[in-house]
């Protein structure tokens, strides 16, 4: 959560900047699907170890003891 506000601030920054709309129309443009891009990536990786650890407790609560 913290890199995605690092990662606007930084694009907000560049703005000032740069001072030239040749650069900055493009910038946020790339900026925004890179951002997106992460944004995705962070979200796939967490839904998947709290699934991976949902799975591994709940397993071990139901397996019958020895």
């Amino acid at each position: 959560m913290l890199a995605g506000h690092i990662l606007i601030l930084t694009f907000i920054g560049l703005i000032f900047v740069l001072e030239s709309y040749f650069v900055i129309i493009p910038g946020v443009a790339v900026a925004t699907i890179f951002y997106v891009f992460e944004v995705v990536i962070v979200v796939s990786i967490q839904a998947f170890i709290f699934a991976a650890l949902s799975a591994i407790y709940i397993g071990s609560a139901i397996e019958p003891e020895h």
